[in-house]
């Protein structure tokens, strides 16, 4: 898992996760499907591994990090080079 990264200055995003029972099979995107996660379609993938309702979803919203602290701190210019966090 990579957390969230969505691009400067470009507002809030959507992230939603859905947990649906697999009983036992294997379920994965295809190599040309995880090159286009931009254009993927989620009621084909449903379709095609015969998936019904979600067991749990959760969705949240987000934003560059460096805006939500201009944003709080208003005037002040952030160097987006060092004020990255460490990655873990």
């Amino acid at each position: 898992y990579q957390p969230p990264s969505p691009p400067a200055h470009s507002g809030l995003h959507r992230y939603q996760f859905f947990v649906y029972l697999q009983e036992g099979r294997t379920i994965s995107l295809s190599p040309k499907e995880n090159k286009t996660r931009g254009s993927w379609k989620m009621d084909k993938f449903l379709s095609h591994f015969h998936l019904s309702e979600p067991e749990a979803s959760t969705q949240f919203m987000t934003q560059y990090y460096l805006d939500v602290l201009s944003r709080q701190n208003p005037g002040v210019v952030s160097n987006e080079t060092t004020d990255k966090p460490e990655p873990k």
